[in-house]
């Protein structure tokens, strides 16, 4: 699923901290970021969220496509 379909969602996204989803979990307020790599950093990351339901349902703002990197005009893969 993409980020920003992951972000409709209205609960908190779970994302690596590779640069340009790091970017994008920034801009959001709504997402928690594990080190990429490190499945120990994921699964802390996931147990921190499954003993806070609160914070897995709390989507500050709300993250739409043309605020980041898939914004109208730039081409993706799969796009015409």
């Amino acid at each position: 699923m993409k980020p920003f379909e992951a972000f409709a969602t209205g609960r908190t996204v779970v994302l690596s901290d590779v640069r340009a989803l790091a970017s994008i979990a920034a801009e959001s307020g709504a997402a928690e970021l594990f080190r990429a790599g490190d499945p120990d950093s994921l699964a802390s990351v996931l147990l921190a969220l499954l003993r806070n339901p609160d914070r897995r349902r709390n989507s500050p703002r709300p993250v739409r496509p043309g605020s980041g990197p898939s914004a109208p005009g730039r081409r993706t893969r799969g796009s015409t």
